[in-house]
């Protein structure tokens, strides 16, 4: 009886063992099937390393060939930095010189704005002059005109016989024109004048007075005589 039982023991012992036994296997079989799954990924790993195996061969090359470049590269810098050291040193040259010709310059301006400065005051001064000089020669004109005028006058003068009360209508302020209202008020007023001077000796300086300060056209409105200057030229012409 004891052996029965033991037996039943260690026949519930064996199933447990198979059980477990059957768990490892489907353990085993899931192990395997990622081992296998595994192996793929490896191999393509393998694959994916060979590619990369001939990338780096290939950018080795490449590298190679960049180093070869960078060399010439260098090479060629070295030549643009000894014709920059060059091209340098003449620009320093050439800076000397444009100094040299700034200074030139600004001294050739400051004579130039000096010589404009004398040639503006010379054309001021030459304007200025022909300014004056053309006053003159009106003036001179305006002199020839009045000497000529009294010239004649005086030639006229010369011979008193042929002189008339009429003879004032010769003068430039009647002869030729038209003898209007107030030309003839004028005319009346300078007879009008000498009425003040009736009883006087009309001497010559009581007609150099009228010729002076009453003559035509040298005044267009006679001018009034105060009564202390009649009584001089009245005391004077006794």
């Amino acid at each position: 009886k004891v052996s029965e039982e033991k037996l039943v023991n260690i026949s519930g012992q064996l199933n447990i063992t198979l059980e477990e036994l059957g768990t490892v296997k489907g353990h085993l079989s899931s192990t395997q099937e990622d081992l296998n799954i595994t192996q793929e990924e490896l191999g393509t790993v393998r694959g994916h390393l060979n590619s990369t195996q001939e990338d780096l061969n290939s950018t080795q090359e490449e590298l190679e060939t960049v180093k070869d470049h960078l060399n010439s590269t260098q090479e060629e810098l070295e030549t643009v930095k000894d014709y920059l050291n060059s091209t340098q040193e003449e620009l320093g040259t050439v800076r000397g010189h444009l100094n040299s010709t700034q200074e030139d310059l600004n001294s050739t301006q400051e004579e130039l704005g000096t010589v404009k400065g004398e040639l503006e005051r010379t054309e001021h001064e030459l304007q200025t002059e022909t300014t004056q000089h053309n006053k003159t020669g009106e003036k001179l004109d305006t002199c020839s005109t009045s000497l000529t005028n009294t010239l004649t006058q005086l030639e006229d003068a010369r011979t008193f016989h042929n002189i008339t009360r009429w003879d004032i209508l010769y003068t430039s302020s009647y002869f030729n024109k038209v003898l209007t209202e107030e030309s003839f008020k004028k005319l009346s007023s300078s007879w009008g004048l000498l009425g003040k001077f009736v009883g006087a000796n009309i001497t010559e300086g009581v007609v150099e007075h009228f010729r002076q300060y009453h003559q035509e056209p040298v005044c267009d409105v006679f001018e009034q005589i105060s009564f202390p200057m009649l009584s001089k030229l009245y005391e004077t012409a006794k």
